[in-house]
C-alpha cells in the first residue's frame, strides 16, 4: 500500500486514520487504529477503494471525507460506515486527489480531481465545478481552508498555487514561485498564523508569511517535497 493520507482524530489523539492505495491497480482501503498505531482494523465499506485523500471535519470529528479513484465518500460515525456522496459513476467527480471540509459547516466539502476542483454545500446532494481562474486540466494535489475564515482557501495543482477569498467562486494564481517548481504537491497552513503557508514543490519547500503575496524557498532546490 501507498499511504498518502494520515489523520489524527481531533477528539481522541490515540485514534488514527490511514488511507492507502496500490500501485498500478485500483485497490486499497481505509485503516483505523485506536491505540496510536499499534494495531489496525480495516473499514469494511472501503475495502478495495483506492484512497487518495482523507480529511476530518473540524466542526464534527465523527465526520470524515475520503477521495478515491471512484469518487467522494463520507462517514458520520467515525469510520464505521461510509457512503458515496458524489454521483455514482460520475464522469467528472472521480480520481479525487484532495479533499477539504469547511471548518464550520461539515456539509460544505471541496474535492480536487485530476482535472479540476469541485464543491458541494449540501453534503453531496448537489455539486458545482469551481474552476473560475484555474488553468484547465489542472491536477489538484492539495486543498486547505483557513480555519478562521472559511471563505479563504488555497489549492495547489500541476499548474501552480491558487487562492480564493470567496469560497471558490473565483481563484487567482499565486505568484512568486518559479514555473519550474509549479508542481506543488502539498500545502499546509501554520495553525497559529493563517498568513503563513508552506508549499511543498518539486524544487524545494516554499514559505509565505503574507497570505501568498510573496514566497521564499527554505530548502535546497534539489529537494522534492511530497508532503508537509
Amino acid at each position: 500500500l501507498v499511504i498518502d493520507s494520515l489523520v489524527v482524530d481531533r477528539s481522541d489523539p490515540r485514534t488514527v486514520y490511514a488511507g492507502g492505495w496500490v500501485m498500478d491497480h485500483p485497490d486499497g482501503g481505509i485503516y483505523i487504529s485506536h491505540d496510536e498505531g499499534h494495531t489496525w482494523s480495516e473499514a469494511p465499506a472501503m475495502h478495495g477503494q483506492s484512497v487518495r485523500s482523507l480529511a476530518q471535519a473540524r466542526s464534527n470529528p465523527r465526520v470524515l471525507v475520503a477521495g478515491t479513484l471512484r469518487g467522494v465518500y463520507r462517514t458520520e460515525d467515525g469510520g464505521r460506515h461510509w457512503q458515496e456522496i458524489s454521483p455514482p459513476g460520475s464522469k467528472e467527480i472521480h480520481e479525487v486527489e484532495s479533499v477539504a471540509i469547511d471548518p464550520y459547516d461539515a456539509k460544505t466539502i471541496y474535492a480536487g480531481t485530476w482535472h479540476l476542483p469541485w464543491r458541494t454545500m449540501d453534503g453531496g446532494e448537489h455539486w458545482s465545478n469551481i474552476k473560475q481562474g484555474v488553468i484547465d486540466d489542472s491536477d489538484v494535489f492539495s486543498m486547505i481552508v483557513d480555519p478562521s475564515r472559511p471563505s479563504v482557501m488555497f489549492l495547489s495543482a500541476c499548474s501552480g498555487i491558487y487562492r480564493t477569498d470567496n469560497f471558490g467562486y473565483e481563484f487567482r494564481k499565486v505568484q512568486g514561485i518559479p514555473s519550474t517548481a509549479r508542481r506543488t504537491r502539498s500545502l499546509e497552513m501554520d495553525p497559529a498564523d493563517r498568513n503563513t503557508v508552506y508549499a511543498g514543490t518539486t524544487e524545494g519547500l516554499y514559505k509565505t508569511t503574507d497570505g501568498g503575496d510573496s514566497w521564499s524557498r527554505t530548502t535546497d532546490p534539489n529537494v522534492i517535497v511530497n508532503d508537509v
